[in-house]
């Protein structure tokens, strides 16, 4: 029987890539409900606000996906996060190191073979 195995692995290299870029769209979006708060009069001790305001910051910034988390936890819970406390934080982590590996691998492959655009037949 023949294997598909190579299908399942750039399926799981796709999640992967995909699933670090939807945690970050998604907190630019919920970034957009902290600007709403901020609209309708809440100060910046709001929560939301402050949540907003950080991620907007970190993004001028072009901070890592990692940070994002880190600055949205901390804004909405009121609490550092520490190193090792959060186990959930963590398995981010490593997603966004396979997914930098993964890119960074890319990169590598296409600059060693310098990969053109070239017509398949000569005529």
């Amino acid at each position: 029987m023949r294997s598909f195995a190579f299908l399942d692995e750039a399926g799981a290299k796709a999640a992967i890539k995909s699933s670090v870029s939807d945690v970050e769209a998604f907190l630019n979006e919920f970034c957009q409900i902290g600007f709403g708060y901020e609209k309708h009069n809440h100060s910046v001790q709001n929560p939301m606000v402050k949540m907003a305001k950080s991620l907007q910051e970190a993004e001028d910034r072009h901070a890592s996906p990692k940070k994002k988390v880190q600055i949205a936890y901390e804004a909405l819970s009121g609490k550092r996060l520490k190193k090792g406390n959060i186990p959930d934080f963590q398995r981010f982590g490593i997603v966004v190191d396979v997914r930098n590996e993964l890119m960074l691998l890319r990169k590598r492959i296409t600059d060693e073979f310098q990969i053109i655009d070239a017509p398949m037949f000569a005529s």
